[in-house]
């Protein structure tokens, strides 16, 4: 989590025209990765880039660790 006191270091290198960038997406998007509904975009798209042998496997991820 980013808070005021403590900014992420990839945000702070960023230059002038990425904040800006940023800046802009931001406001566009308030949700940031969630919808107004508050579902979790991120891991949506995720799940979506999977292939169907790995989509079915994903549940018994944690049996092989």
């Amino acid at each position: 989590m980013i808070t005021d006191d403590q900014p992420d270091e990839e945000i702070t290198s960023l230059t002038d025209e990425q904040r800006a960038r940023m800046e802009e997406w931001l406001r566009a998007h308030p949700y940031g990765e969630q919808d107004e509904n508050g579902i979790d975009l991120s891991l949506i798209r995720g799940n979506l880039r999977l292939t169907p042998t790995e989509d079915t496997n994903q549940p018994y991820a944690f049996l092989s660790r």
